[in-house]
C-alpha cells in the first residue's frame, strides 16, 4: 500500500494538527518555560519509593485503579473516593474528558488566553471553539463566558485557574454564577490551584453534578517528572 493511501486512513483532523512541544533544553541549569520546581526530590525519599517499586510483582497485573491514592486523596479533599480519577498527569485526563464528551461540530469554551494545549485537544476532537477574551485589566469575564457557553450551546467550558499565562484567578462567586449557568460541564483546570487565595473548585463539588476539577502533581509538589494527576468530580 501506497504512504498516501495509509495516510488518507488517518483522521483529517488527526493529520491537520501539530505536534504539541516545549522548546528549550530539558537539563538547564535555570529553565523557567515550564514552571517546574528548581528543586528535585531529596535522596532518600527518592531511594524509599524506589525501595517500594522492588516489592512490586512485575509478572502480576497491577490493579485497575491505585485504591490507596484515590482514598487519601479523597481525604485530602473531603469528597468520596468514588469521585476521584487518576491518570498520567493532566494532560491525559483532559484528553479523556474531551474524548468522552466532545464529538465532532459540538461547541467548547475556552477562554482567551489560555494554556495552549487545551486548543490542540478541542481541534483533534474537532469541536467548535468558542474563545471569548478576557476584561482590559486581562481577568476572567465571566459573564461572556457564560453568554457565550448559553449561546452556542456548548458542551464543555474548561477555565484555568489561576490561569497560564496570566496568573490570574477566578473568584468563587463568579466560578458558582458560571456553574449554575453552563448548559454543559466545566472542567476547572486547578494546576497552579495550591498558589492561589481563591478557595478551590473542590468545594463545591456537592453543589454542581457538571463540575470536574482538575488537578497535577506537577507544580506545587515538584513532581513534573512522574506525571501524576487528578480529576474529581460528583459520582453520576
Amino acid at each position: 500500500m501506497e504512504v498516501s493511501k495509509v495516510l488518507s486512513l488517518i483522521r483529517p483532523a488527526v493529520r491537520a494538527g501539530q505536534a504539541y512541544r516545549v522548546g528549550g533544553p530539558s537539563r538547564a541549569a535555570v529553565k523557567l518555560n515550564q514552571n517546574e520546581s528548581p528543586f528535585d526530590l531529596p535522596r532518600d525519599l527518592k531511594q524509599e519509593l524506589l525501595s517500594r517499586f522492588l516489592e512490586e510483582p512485575f509478572n502480576r497485573y497491577p490493579l485497575v485503579e491505585p485504591v490507596a491514592l484515590q482514598c487519601a486523596l479523597a481525604r485530602h479533599l473531603g469528597w468520596e473516593e468514588e469521585g476521584i480519577l487518576v491518570g498520567n498527569d493532566s494532560n491525559e485526563l483532559m484528553a479523556t474528558v474531551m474524548q468522552v464528551v466532545v464529538q465532532p461540530g459540538v461547541s467548547v469554551v475556552l477562554p482567551r488566553p489560555m494554556f495552549s494545549f487545551h486548543m490542540r485537544l478541542a481541534e483533534l476532537f474537532e469541536a467548535s471553539v468558542v474563545a471569548p477574551p478576557p476584561r482590559s485589566d486581562l481577568s476572567f469575564d465571566s459573564q461572556a463566558i457564560s453568554v457565550a457557553a448559553s449561546g452556542h450551546a456548548a458542551v464543555l467550558i474548561v477555565v484555568t485557574t489561576p490561569n497560564s499565562p496570566t496568573g490570574l484567578a477566578m473568584r468563587g462567586d463568579e466560578l458558582r454564577s458560571m456553574l449554575a449557568a453552563a448548559p454543559g460541564f466545566v472542567l476547572i483546570d486547578e494546576a497552579y490551584g495550591e498558589f492561589s487565595s481563591e478557595e478551590s473548585a473542590c468545594v463545591m463539588l456537592p453543589d454542581y453534578p457538571n463540575l470536574l476539577v482538575l488537578r497535577t502533581f506537577s507544580k506545587a509538589w515538584g513532581l513534573a517528572g512522574l506525571r501524576l494527576g487528578y480529576l474529581a468530580s460528583m459520582r453520576l
